[in-house]
C-alpha cells in the first residue's frame, strides 16, 4: 500500500553542525568528538581515534588535519586492512632498487611522503611486533631507514593513529607493544556507533540523500514520515557507511522526488516488520508534524526504548544488549526521556 507522498518527515535540525565533510548533530558525543577536534587541531601531539568501521574515524583524522598548521600538506593515509604484511615496511618507509625480488625500482615511503604533514594509520593493530618498533622509532624520534639502506632519514611526520580493536586489551594479551600504545594514544577520541546516536539519523539522512541525489543526478529530496520510522528503527551494524549505501539504494528505486517504504532495501523494511508495527502503528498514531523535531524525535525514542525493555522483559541489561548500546548510555536515555523508574528497575534480575 503506497503511503500519502505529502506526509513527509522534516529532516531539518536547527541543532545541526556541519564541519566540512563531516557532518556532527545534536548527540553529546558527537559534540564532545567535535571539541576535541577543535581542541586537538591547535596543537601536534599524536591521537588515538576508537570506533566501530563505518563510524567516521578517517573523517575525524581528516578534520585535525585541515584544521592544524599542517593543513596546506597533502594528508596521507596507510590502512593496514589493505595491505599484505610483507608489503606493509616497504609502504610505511620506501625501499631502493634491488633490496628485495619485488624491489624494481626505488620507492618513496609513506613516512617520507608526509614529511611536514599528517600520517593517518588506519587500524594500527594489525601491524606485526618487529614493525610496530620500528613505527614507534619513526614516530618517537623522527627517524626512519629504508628498506636496502644504512642510512637513516628524517621526517616530521605527526601521526593520528585508528583502531576498531581494544588496544589496552591487545597489550595485557602481548599482542600489541605498550611503548607504541602509549606514544600514539596521549590523546583518545571515541567515535559513537549509529546506533548510540539515532536522533542524528534524520540530517544524516538529509545530508547524504543531498548529495547522492547530486551524484547520480536524480532529483529526490524527500523521504516520507513511514520511511523515517523504518531508517530511525534499523540497527545499523555497518554504521553511517550502511546509512549512505541504503540511502543512496532508496535513491535509485525512487521514481519520483520522495523516499517511500517500499524504496528502502529489504533488510530495512525485514528489521522493522520484526516489530510486528507496534512501534510504528503506536508512533505514527500519535504524531503531530506542528510538535517539531525535537518532539517528534523524543517520541519515537520513547517508542522504541520503550519496546526493548519491554522484549526484555523489564531487564534493562538485556534490552540494552539488544539495543546495542552500552548499560550505562541506555541508563542516561532513560533518565533523558524521564521514563517511570518502576520501568527500569529490574536490571539485572
Amino acid at each position: 500500500m503506497l503511503e500519502n507522498q505529502t506526509d513527509e518527515f522534516d529532516l531539518i535540525s536547527q541543532e545541526a553542525k556541519f564541519f566540512e565533510d563531516m557532518i556532527v548533530g545534536s548527540n553529546s558525543e558527537m559534540r564532545k568528538v567535535l571539541q576535541s577536534i577543535a581542541k586537538l587541531s591547535k596543537t601536534d601531539i599524536n591521537v588515538l581515534i576508537v570506533g566501530e568501521n563505518g563510524t567516521g574515524k578517517e573523517l575525524v583524522a581528516k578534520a585535525i588535519h585541515k584544521n592544524s598548521p599542517r593543513k596546506d600538506q597533502t594528508f596521507i593515509t596507510f590502512d593496514c586492512d589493505s595491505i599484505e604484511p610483507k608489503l606493509m615496511e616497504s609502504e610505511l618507509f620506501g625501499h631502493v632498487k634491488g633490496a628485495f625480488p619485488e624491489a624494481l625500482i626505488d620507492k618513496k615511503g609513506l613516512f617520507e611522503e608526509a614529511d611536514q604533514s599528517t600520517l593517518f594509520i588506519k587500524e594500527i593493530s594489525n601491524l606485526s611486533n618487529e614493525l610496530q618498533g620500528k613505527v614507534l622509532r619513526a614516530i618517537e624520534f623522527n627517524e626512519f631507514r629504508p628498506i636496502g639502506v644504512s642510512k637513516i632519514n628524517k621526517a616530521d611526520v605527526r601521526v593520528v593513529c585508528s583502531t576498531k580493536k581494544n588496544l589496552e586489551k591487545m597489550v595485557s594479551n602481548n599482542t600489541f607493544r605498550s611503548d607504541l600504545y602509549y606514544r600514539i594514544c596521549l590523546t583518545t577520541i571515541f567515535v559513537p556507533t549509529l546506533r548510540q546516536r539515532t536522533e542524528d539519523i534524520p540530517v544524516l539522512a538529509k545530508f547524504l540523500l543531498e548529495r547522492s541525489s547530486k551524484k547520480l543526478g536524480k532529483k529526490v529530496s524527500k523521504i516520507t514520515n513511514k520511511a523515517m520510522g523504518h531508517l530511525l528503527s534499523y540497527p545499523y551494524p555497518g554504521n553511517i557507511r550502511e546509512l549512505e549505501h541504503i540511502i543512496t539504494q532508496a535513491l535509485l528505486n525512487a521514481e519520483g522526488s520522495t523516499i517511500l517504504v517500499e524504496h528502502l532495501p529489504e533488510k530495512v523494511r525485514e528489521h522493522s516488520e520484526s516489530y510486528d508495527h507496534q512501534l510504528q502503528d503506536a508512533f505514527f498514531n500519535e504524531i503531530d508534524l506542528n510538535n517539531g523535531f525535537k518532539e517528534l524525535r523524543k517520541m519515537f525514542e520513547r517508542q522504541l526504548i520503550g519496546l526493548y525493555i519491554k522484549e526484555a522483559d523489564g531487564n534493562i541489561t538485556r534490552a540494552a544488549e539488544q539495543a546495542g548500546i552500552e548499560r550505562e548510555s541506555f541508563h542516561r536515555i532513560l533518565k533523558r526521556l524521564k521514563f517511570p523508574k518502576s520501568r527500569s528497575k529490574r536490571s539485572d534480575q
